[in-house]
């Protein structure tokens, strides 16, 4: 059975991680549903990033208010984000790291999610590889087929 997963259940856990939905499918464009605003930059570990603030545009479904993000000057990797509710209080913070060439491309490959107000508790995602050049046919995510791979 074929459902559609409305905004209120892409801010849901995914598969009980700290992790959600939306963490994970992004369906928003970071260009044209935010607002962006350079708010500085700073070391993470030997790389310099720019700090940027996004600010959801009106009508954007964005789970969170004010999502900022640590992106390398060098190589344009984001290494950390921090999302905020609408009082502006944090969240959670991804962190991104173990950079390293993984399918061709060079990216942070451990991801961290760590929940704010919940001491010692955190998710750890980490990809093993990856194929970003699968010989899928457009045929293949049709709702037809999709109800048939189930």
């Amino acid at each position: 059975r074929t459902i559609r997963m409305p905004s209120s259940m892409m801010a849901q856990s995914w598969m009980g991680s700290d992790f959600t939905n939306d963490d994970l499918v992004r369906e928003t464009s970071l260009v044209n549903d935010f607002d962006h605003t350079l708010v500085g930059t700073e070391m993470i570990g030997d790389r310099e990033c720019y700090i940027i603030d996004m600010i959801p545009k009106e009508g954007a479904t964005i789970v969170f208010d004010r999502v900022r993000v640590w992106v390398s000057k060098d190589d344009y990797l984001q290494l950390r984000v921090e999302n905020y509710d609408q009082r502006d209080r944090l969240v959670n913070t991804i962190v991104m790291s173990d950079i390293r060439e993984i399918g061709g491309r060079v990216l942070p490959t451990r991801l961290e999610l760590i929940p704010e107000g919940n001491p010692g508790h955190k998710t750890v995602m980490q990809y093993l590889n990856a194929d970003f050049t699968p010989d899928l046919d457009e045929e293949f995510f049709s709702h037809h087929n999709l109800r048939r791979v189930q």
